[in-house]
C-alpha cells in the first residue's frame, strides 16, 4: 500500500477545469488499489463520448493493455438490448407494454399456472415480477440439456412453478427474460442477436459489439479481455489485499462458459460483448429519446415500474440510501431507477458473467453516463471499487468538486476495509477429499458461510486425484444407474465404470463420481466435468435419495418418471466442506445450499 500511497502522491496535479485529466487521475489510482488486473471506463456527455480508455493488462501476469476497444462480457446488461427491441415495437404501436405474451407468442408460451399463462404480459418479464423465484431455473440454461432458447421457453417453462403471485414481489429472473427473448423474436420473425444486429448495433457502428463468444471474428479475439476470479488465501492478510487469481482465456474452447446449456452460445439474458468505446454509443443512444421511433416508450421504460428492496439498489449504488420517500424501482430493462444519486435521476443496469463485471449509469437531467468493464469476478472487494470508479466519474463530469469526490470515495474506502478485514478473519479450514488407498487428497483454503474459496490449481488437483482414485459407491452401483429424469431439468443419465464407480452425464456437465463415506446415506462429489462446470467450481455434491430413487443436486430432483421439478437436496448434510464455491453476485445466484 505504500508503494500506491507514493503513485498516487507523485501523479501530476489536474486542472480543475479538465474532468478528464481529473478522471484520468482517480481511476489510475483506485484502478491499482482495487487488484483488478484491468478495467475499461467510458462517459458519454451531452450525446457525445467524452472519456473512454483502459487501465491494466487483459491477463494477469500478462503486458496487453486493456484499452477503451478492449472486449468485455456484459453479463446482464444484455437485458437492456432485449427491452429497448420490446420498446421499438411498443413505439410502432404494434405491442403495449400489457400485451400478453400468450398473445405475442400465439400461444406458444404457456405457464404451469393457467392464471399465468393468461396474463403475463410484457412489462412484467422486463420488470422481474413474474412471480418466478429469485434466479429459479439458471441452473438449465447455464448446465442443461435444453439445446435452444426457444425450447427452454416453450418445453420447459411450463414445468417451472412460480413461488409468489404474479406482480406480488420483485424477484431477479434470468428465465422471465429468456421468456422476453422469445417474446422479442415472434415480433421482429427472427433471432433476437439478428434483431439487435441490425436495429442497434450496425446502425450506432457498434462493431466491438457481438451477441456471445460465438459471433466473435477472428480480427475480434485479440481484442477479447482475459477472465480472472480471485479469491482471499489461506494466509491473507488485510493490509496487503493481496489475491489468489486464477487467469481463463475466454477464445479457449475449455475455458468455462455461462451458456453451457443452450446449443449456439446465444442467451438474451446475458451473453453479449462489448467495449467501453462502443457501449458509450449505446448509453448516448439511451439518453436521446428523440432519436427513436417513439419517445415516449423509451421514457416508460426508464421510469420505475416495480418495487425493489432497498438492498439491492444499495449493492448496485455504491452509496448509502438515503432519501426516504423517493420511490426506489427497476425500469424495463434497468435494474434501479429513482432520484438517487445525490438526490438526481438515476437509472442504471449491471452485469455479471463467470469472468466480468460491469457497472454503468445513467443521468438523464445532466446528460451524462458512465460505464466500468471488469475483468476479474468474484473476488470480495471488487463490486466496490466497480461501482465506486462509475460513481466517482459521474461526478467528475457534471462538475462535483473533487474534494466531494474523494470525500465520498472515503466512505466506500471504509467500506471496503471491512470487508478485507473480515477476509482476514474467515476461517482457514483443511478440507479432506477420501480416496482409494488412503491416498487422500488434503486441500487448505479459506471458508465464507460454508464455501470453501478455493483456486482452479486446488480443484485440478482433486480432479486429478478422484480421476483414478475417487472411491465408488457403498453398494452395488448398478442399484444407482439409469436414465432420470425433471420436467423443467431434463434428463440426467447414470452409468457405471468396471471398478463399480458412477459417471453422470447432465446437458455438458460429464464427470466421473467420488464416493463421501462420511457423509449419511450416498453422497458423492463431482470434483469437475467438461468445460462448463465453473458454475460449480468447487465440490458439487450429488445426493441419491433411495426412498424416492432421485438423484439429486442444484436444487433439482431427477426421478426415473420424473414430472416436475423438485426444490429438495433434504438428504444432504450442510457440511462445510462440501457446499458448492461460487462466490455470489446480485446476477448470479446458482446455489441452493
Amino acid at each position: 500500500m505504500l508503494v500506491l500511497a507514493l503513485v498516487a502522491v507523485f501523479l501530476p496535479h489536474a486542472s480543475a477545469s479538465d474532468p478528464a485529466a481529473l478522471a484520468d487521475q482517480f481511476v489510475s489510482r483506485v484502478a491499482m488499489e482495487s487488484k483488478i488486473p484491468g478495467l475499461a471506463v467510458g462517459v458519454v456527455k451531452n450525446g457525445t463520448t467524452v472519456f473512454a480508455r483502459g487501465y491494466g493488462v487483459k491477463f494477469y501476469g500478462g503486458e496487453d493493455s486493456v484499452d477503451e476497444h478492449t472486449m468485455f462480457q456484459m453479463g446482464s446488461c444484455t437485458k437492456t438490448f432485449i427491452a429497448m427491441g420490446l420498446a421499438h415495437f411498443v413505439g410502432i404501436g404494434a405491442i403495449t407494454w400489457d400485451t400478453t405474451v400468450h398473445n405475442i407468442t400465439k400461444g406458444r408460451f404457456n405457464a404451469s399456472v393457467e392464471y399465468l399463462t393468461a396474463n403475463m404480459n410484457v412489462g412484467d418479464l422486463l420488470s422481474h415480477r413474474t412471480g418466478y423465484g429469485d434466479h429459479d431455473g439458471d441452473l438449465l440454461w447455464a448446465l442443461g440439456d435444453v439445446e435452444t432458447e426457444t425450447d427452454l421457453v416453450e418445453k420447459r417453462v411450463p414445468f417451472l412453478q412460480p413461488t409468489k403471485s404474479l406482480r406480488q414481489l420483485f424477484m431477479y429472473s434470468n428465465i422471465g427474460y429468456e421468456v422476453a427473448t422469445i417474446t422479442l423474436e415472434a415480433l421482429a420473425g427472427e433471432p433476437w442477436y439478428t434483431f439487435v444486429q441490425q436495429r442497434f448495433l450496425d446502425p450506432l457502428d457498434m462493431g466491438s459489439t457481438v451477441p456471445g463468444l460465438p459471433a466473435v471474428t477472428s480480427k475480434q479475439a485479440p481484442r477479447v479481455s482475459g477472465g480472472h476470479k480471485g479469491v482471499p488465501g489461506p494466509e491473507y492478510k488485510s493490509t496487503t489485499d493481496t489475491p489468489l487469481i486464477d487467469s481463463f482465456d475466454l477464445n479457449h474452447p475449455l475455458t468455462p462458459s455461462l451458456t453451457g446449456g443452450i446449443s449456439n452460445g446465444f442467451l438474451g439474458a446475458g451473453s453479449m460483448l462489448s467495449s467501453a468505446s462502443d457501449y458509450c454509443k449505446w448509453m448516448a443512444y439511451l439518453l436521446n429519446s428523440s432519436r427513436w421511433s417513439s419517445p415516449t416508450a423509451v421514457m416508460e421504460a426508464e421510469a420505475g415500474q416495480m418495487i425493489i428492496p432497498q438492498a439491492w439498489a444499495t449493492a448496485f449504488m455504491g452509496l448509502g440510501i438515503e432519501q426516504p420517500g423517493n420511490a426506489m424501482a427497476a425500469g424495463f430493462g434497468f435494474d434501479v431507477v429513482g432520484d438517487l444519486f445525490h438526490g438526481e435521476r438515476f437509472f442504471t443496469k449491471g452485469g455479471d458473467s463467470l469472468f466480468h463485471q460491469t457497472r454503468t449509469g445513467m443521468l438523464p437531467g445532466s446528460g451524462i453516463a458512465a460505464v466500468v468493464f471488469a475483468n476479474m469476478e468474484s473476488y470480495p472487494t471488487s463490486s466496490y471499487y466497480v461501482n465506486g470508479i462509475r460513481n466517482a466519474l459521474l461526478q467528475i463530469f457534471s462538475g462535483t468538486d473533487m474534494s466531494t469526490v474523494e470525500a465520498d470515495w472515503s466512505k466506500l474506502e471504509m467500506e471496503i476495509r471491512e470487508v478485507k478485514d473480515l477476509m482476514q478473519g474467515m476461517p482457514t479450514v483443511e478440507s479432506v477429499v477420501p480416496l482409494r488407498a488412503d491416498k487422500n487428497v488434503t486441500i487448505t483454503s479459506k471458508a465464507y458461510h460454508g464455501q470453501l474459496l478455493i483456486t482452479k490449481h486446488q480443484v485440478d488437483q482433486v480432479v486429478a486425484a478422484t480421476a483414478t482414485e475417487g472411491l465408488p459407491p457403498k453398494g452395488v452401483a448398478t442399484n444407482l444407474t439409469g436414465s432420470f429424469r425433471d420436467g423443467y431439468a431434463g434428463l440426467l443419465q447414470v452409468s457405471s465404470l468396471s471398478d463399480n464407480r458412477l459417471v453422470v452425464h447432465y446437458g455438458c456437465l460429464w464427470c466421473v463420481l467420488a464416493a463421501l463415506p462420511d457423509e449419511p446415506g450416498d453422497v458423492f462429489l463431482c470434483p469437475n466435468g467438461t468445460r462448463h462446470t465453473a458454475m460449480f467450481p468447487g465440490f458439487t455434491p450429488f445426493v441419491y435419495n433411495h426412498g424416492a430413487d432421485a438423484w439429486q443436486f442444484g436444487g433439482l430432483s431427477f426421478s426415473r418418471a420424473g414430472q416436475r421439478r423438485a426444490r429438495v437436496l433434504e438428504g444432504l448434510s450442510k457440511s462445510k466442506e462440501w457446499r458448492s464455491s461460487l462466490t455470489q453476485s446480485p446476477y448470479m445466484s446458482l446455489s441452493s445450499t
